[in-house]
C-alpha cells in the first residue's frame, strides 16, 4: 500500500505579519516625528496602530481557520491509515490472491497468499509473472483493446494449475483504468471434479451391465416357462389321452403360468443380484438365486406338476 500523507507544517503567518506592521508603525513614527513636528508623528502612529489592530484581527481569524484546517486533516489522515490497516489486515487473511494491476498489467500490489505462492512480483507483469502465459489472459473488445469492464472466466496455467479469475475495473482521477483481481486456484476442485465424473461414468457402466444382465436372466427364465407351456398345448392336442394325462398336462400348464407370476412378483423384491454363466460366456441375472443367508422362502416353485416330467400321448 502507499505510504501515509504527511500533514505539512503550517506556516506562522500570524507571527510573521504581526513583526512587519509593528516594523512598519515604528518606521512611520519616526518619520513623522522627522518630518512634521510632534502632531503629524502622532497622526501617523495611530493611522499605523488602526492598521495593525485590523490586520491583526484578520489574521488570527486565518490562524484559527488554518488550525481548523489543520486539525481536520490530522484527523482525516489517522482515519486513512486506520482503514488502511483494516484492509491490509483483511486481505491478509484471505484465503485467496488479491491483485492490483495497471493500464500496462504491471503488477502494483499482492496480498500475503499471493506473496507466499508466487513471490514478491509487483513491477512485472501478471500474466507472465503469476500464470506462466505470454499474453494478457483477459477478455479484449472488438478493436483489439483490453476492455476496462468487469469479467469473471478460469485458465489452465502451462504447469498443469487452474485458476479461477474475478477481475474488476478502477478508474483512476487521470482517467486511467487500473484492474483489481482475485486470483483462486481451483486445482483441487477440477481434479475431484474429474474423480467424481470417473466414478459415475464407471457406475453409468455397471448398471448398464446390471440391466443387460437382468434382461438376459429375465428372457432365460420367460422363454424356458413359455416352451414348458407350449410344449405342454402340443400334447393337449393330441388325440387319445387318458383323463389322467390331460391332467397332468393341466397341472404342467398351471405350474409353469405360476413359474411366471412368482418371477414377476419377485422382480420388485430383488435387492442383490445373483449371476451365473450363459451360453457364449455372457452374464446373467438369475432371478432364483438365493443370496448366502437369505430365506429360501423365494425360492422358486418347481416346473411341471407333482408326478414330475410330463408324459407324452400317443402320437
Amino acid at each position: 500500500m502507499s505510504e501515509p500523507y504527511e500533514t505539512p507544517r503550517p506556516f506562522p503567518l500570524f507571527r510573521y505579519v504581526s513583526i512587519a506592521t509593528l516594523g512598519v508603525v515604528g518606521a512611520a513614527a519616526a518619520f513623522g516625528l522627522a518630518a512634521g513636528g510632534h502632531a503629524t508623528g502622532l497622526l501617523a502612529v495611530a493611522s499605523m496602530a488602526v492598521l495593525y489592530l485590523a490586520l491583526l484581527g484578520i489574521v488570527r481569524r486565518a490562524d484559527r481557520r488554518l488550525r481548523a484546517d489543520r486539525a481536520q486533516i490530522e484527523a482525516s489522515r489517522r482515519a486513512l491509515a486506520e482503514q488502511r490497516d483494516r484492509l491490509d489486515t483483511i486481505l491478509s487473511h484471505l484465503e485467496e490472491g488479491v491483485a492490483l494491476y495497471d493500464e500496462a498489467r504491471r503488477i502494483v500490489f499482492m496480498n500475503r497468499p499471493l506473496v507466499e505462492r508466487f513471490g514478491d512480483r509487483r513491477g512485472e507483469r501478471c500474466y507472465e509473472a503469476l500464470f506462466g502465459l505470454d499474453r494478457p489472459c483477459c477478455s479484449r473488445d472488438g478493436d483489439g483493446d483490453e476492455a476496462c469492464r468487469s469479467a469473471w472466466f478460469s485458465l489452465m496455467a502451462p504447469g498443469g494449475s487452474y485458476f479461477e479469475l474475478f477481475s474488476t475495473p478502477i478508474q483512476r482521477p487521470d482517467g486511467g483504468c487500473w484492474t483489481l483481481e482475485l486470483v483462486r486456484d481451483i486445482s483441487g476442485r477440477v481434479s475431484l471434479e474429474r474423480e467424481r465424473a470417473a466414478r459415475d461414468e464407471a457406475l453409468a457402466r455397471e448398471r448398464q451391465a446390471a440391466v443387460e444382465q437382468l434382461l438376459v436372466g429375465l428372457n432365460h427364465e420367460l422363454n424356458n416357462s413359455l416352451m414348458g407351456i407350449v410344449s405342454a398345448l402340443h400334447v393337449a392336442d393330441r388325440e387319445g389321452l387318458s383323463e389322467a394325462e390331460r391332467h397332468e398336462v393341466v397341472a404342467r400348464i398351471r405350474a409353469e403360468v405360476e413359474r411366471l407370476r412368482a418371477v414377476v412378483t419377485r422382480l420388485p423384491r430383488i435387492t442383490e443380484l445373483g449371476s451365473v454363466e450363459y451360453v457364449g460366456g455372457v452374464t446373467m441375472v438369475d432371478p432364483w438365486l438365493v443370496p448366502k443367508g437369505r430365506a429360501e422362502a423365494d425360492a422358486p416353485p418347481p416346473a411341471g406338476g407333482a408326478g414330475g416330467d410330463m408324459v407324452a400321448g400317443p402320437e
